[in-house]
């Protein structure tokens, strides 16, 4: 059951949808309903069986809401998992799945998440108009601006250094978000690293002057002052924590601790890691600037202050002397009153 699973925080509303004509099995849950609604991703998976697919979306609603409460706006987090490899969508199972959040009564908005991308919203928008992220709204641009701003924070507060040039960021996925870090980083003068398993996005980013290629297997290892995991979750965890080859970790994939007590591991090896909740926002500011939460001008002072909240995380980390990660979730709970 839900009230019984490890990763259960109180969520207000956790609700199992099927359509049997279109094959559709999703998961939708809601942590934290602010402002009347949850925003969150939609995210497609092969999840091997239920209770992975309840886990992850129990997890991502609870960081989403963490997430919205340190950018200071009014909304609360949730998430849509559908057990689906991401090949197998369908425009009438997209429709279906929009009819199952028009149920929920506008308490959750969904967006692009992994397996997901604006147009397939658009088809979601046929049966619900409680959607973000539609063609010309790419999230994956103001998510990456953010982490660039995340990484130019850190670097600065950790490195010491007045700016990235120089500065060594090893990206282990370039996609939306990746792919676009690097472009801005090498424009700061970074030296950038990347590693992605799509062979056509590795060609492409050869092309990039300065862009160095790594192999996939070999990039959480290789030597970097900064790691930016912009791919898939839990790739920090008790087998590759003891391997990095990058002091500090900052990077916009979701859930990259395997395992909670993995911020504690990262912290007693001496490894500073930027909770990706906190780095990520950028994504959740550009949705919130399209569904009219904010204007332009406030989603782009506020994709500057990423930074500045990082770094006001990793200060109370250390005088606290508790992981970055706790320092993130108290100063959530704090917004929130909890």
């Amino acid at each position: 059951m839900a009230f019984d699973h490890p990763e259960f925080d109180g969520h207000e509303k956790v609700v199992w949808f099927h359509d049997g004509a279109t094959g559709l099995k999703a998961i939708s849950a809601l942590h934290r309903v602010r402002g009347n609604a949850a925003l969150g991703g939609i995210r497609f998976l092969p999840y091997p069986n239920e209770d992975a697919a309840l886990t992850d979306v129990l997890r991502l609603s609870r960081a989403m809401t963490y997430k919205w409460a340190l950018t200071g706006l009014d909304l609360g987090g949730g998430k849509t998992v559908v057990i689906a490899d991401p090949k197998a969508k369908t425009p009438d199972l997209l429709r279906a799945l929009g009819r199952c959040i028009d149920s929920l009564g506008g308490r959750y908005i969904g967006a692009p998440d992994v397996g997901s991308c604006a147009s397939d919203m658009t088809f979601v928008q046929e049966t619900t108009s409680y959607v973000a992220g539609l063609p010309g709204s790419d999230t994956a641009v103001p998510t990456a601006k953010g982490l660039f701003h995340a990484i130019s924070a850190m670097a600065q507060a950790k490195l010491g250094v007045s700016d990235l040039s120089g500065v060594c960021v090893a990206v282990q996925g370039a996609g939306g978000v990746g792919g676009r870090l690097c472009g801005h980083l090498a424009e700061a003068g970074a030296r950038v690293k990347v590693a992605d398993i799509d062979e056509a996005v590795c060609a492409d980013m050869a092309t990039r002057s300065g862009v160095e290629l790594v192999e996939p297997s070999q990039i959480l290892q290789t030597t970097a002052d900064i790691l930016s995991p912009c791919a898939l979750g839990a790739v920090l965890n008790e087998q590759t924590i003891p391997t990095l080859g990058a002091q500090l970790i900052c990077g916009a994939a979701n859930n990259q601790l395997s395992q909670p007590s993995d911020a504690e591991r990262l912290t007693a090896a001496g490894i500073t890691w930027a909770p990706d909740y906190v780095v990520s926002a950028g994504g959740i500011l550009g949705a919130a600037r399209e569904i009219g939460q904010i204007t332009d001008g406030e989603c782009e002072q506020r994709l500057l202050d990423i930074g500045d909240t990082l770094v006001k995380v990793l200060t109370r980390s250390e005088e606290a002397a508790v992981s970055p990660s706790q320092s993130a979730e108290t100063m959530a709970l704090e917004v929130l009153g909890e």
